[in-house]
């Protein structure tokens, strides 16, 4: 019953994890073919260095050949042929940013098809192996953690995961409808305090955001 209510309420409700993953894919996907570009540009002086230099953008440029199909196969919504693809560039790949990349795609697609627990380590790979490596692509595993404790029926700790990601990239685009998404977990926790803060900080901190009014909206109800 407790799963029931929670997709009704992910009907009427926008879905951050959705959103910000279809964001961040969106981005790859527009950018796949020329973000390794760079990779190499810096050549360490002497034969060793530029051998070195070469070979891990050929590593690069080739992961990336194998994520572009994929990503557009999961822009269709077609996750289950996506996975093969992503999977092959995380073992095959492991250490160029294209393996950063897929760990994110592979999470949303895992988290497409129900494979949560899947789903919730995947982002927690990309966080353990490339947290520092971009910013959007963090956020979005974090975010994704979140939805994944929430799909689980996990609504405390999902909340708190989504006000830590939102307290954490607090200027982000992305910061208010997080805040939202952790004032919903903490209402379906019961604590409606800490809820009501949540849309408070979106009305008062974020007056600008497009959000304001779904989170005024969320403390009418509360």
């Amino acid at each position: 019953m407790a799963v029931r209510k929670k997709l009704q309420r992910r009907e009427v409700k926008h879905d951050t994890f959705v959103e910000f993953v279809y964001r961040a894919s969106d981005y790859l996907l527009r950018h796949v073919q020329q973000v390794f570009i760079i990779v190499g540009v810096v050549v360490v002086a002497g034969g060793a260095g530029y051998l070195y230099s070469r070979m891990r953008q050929s590593r690069d440029e080739e992961a990336a050949r194998l994520l572009a199909p994929a990503q557009i196969a999961a822009q269709r919504g077609q996750y289950k042929e996506a996975i093969p693809a992503y999977e092959r560039v995380l073992r095959e790949h492991d250490g160029t940013r294209s393996a950063g990349e897929a760990a994110i795609a592979l999470g949303n697609a895992y988290f497409h098809v129900g494979r949560t627990d899947d789903a919730l380590k995947t982002f927690q790979r990309y966080l353990n192996d490339h947290q520092d490596e971009d910013e959007l692509l963090t956020i979005s595993a974090m975010a994704g953690m979140a939805a994944c404790g929430e799909q689980q029926g996990k609504y405390l700790d999902a909340a708190k995961r989504y006000q830590q990601t939102a307290e954490q990239f607090a200027t982000s685009f992305i910061a208010p409808r997080l805040l939202i998404d952790a004032g919903r977990c903490y209402d379906a926790a019961g604590q409606k305090a800490q809820a009501k803060q949540m849309y408070d900080k979106v009305v008062t901190a974020y007056k600008t955001s497009r959000y304001v009014r779904e989170a005024k909206v969320a403390l009418a109800a509360l």
